[in-house]
């Protein structure tokens, strides 16, 4: 088993102490360790070396403190591309319809879904991809977001494929919690 790069005070292995880690950077760093052979976010012990470390840590207030306190990166003010025009590949994913959606793209998921546009629970599905920040580079993108039909309140919807080794439901989190505070 590999190390967790999390250490029990709350410092990454990746020389980062814990007063200057946030959200983000956790992230980057995550997107950057994770591995398909293993890695601390894999399937195989994510539990173990993610989530128990990360629940009901002290060090959790400390990077959410830093990430609130920090304008890095730098929000998206306009342009949240609401009305994003689809691809070739999308329309014609609309156009010749999906029978098994485990061939697709993450992506190209999102997109399904909210073209499908079937109530996402109790969410009517408003955007795809929507983009957070104005940089390209380590980019927060809300895979779906929807309206809740009972309170009009906004959902923010994270997907992972189940067929990927690296998509842990520990990296989903991590992505909302991201989200959460770039909104």
């Amino acid at each position: 088993m590999h190390p967790s790069m999390i250490s029990k005070d709350g410092d990454i292995s990746i020389n980062i102490k814990c007063k200057e880690v946030t959200w983000f950077n956790f992230l980057q760093y995550s997107r950057d360790t994770n591995s398909v052979f293993g890695g601390w976010n894999s399937k195989s012990y994510w539990i173990k070396s993610g989530l128990e470390i990360l629940s009901g840590a002290d060090f959790i207030r400390v990077w959410t403190n830093n990430s609130l306190s920090n304008d890095i990166p730098e929000p998206r003010k306009k342009d949240f591309m609401f009305n994003r025009k689809f691809s070739g590949r999308r329309d014609a994913i609309i156009t010749k319809g999906v029978e098994n959606i485990d061939h697709l793209s993450e992506n190209d998921i999102n997109a399904f879904l909210f073209i499908k546009n079937d109530p996402f629970f109790d969410y009517n599905l408003i955007g795809y991809e929507i983009p957070l920040v104005d940089d390209k580079e380590g980019q927060l993108k809300i895979d779906l977001v929807g309206l809740n039909v009972r309170d009009n309140k906004i959902g923010i919807i994270e997907l992972k494929q189940s067929n990927s080794p690296s998509n842990s439901p520990l990296f989903a989190l991590v992505e909302l919690l991201c989200y959460g505070i770039q909104c």
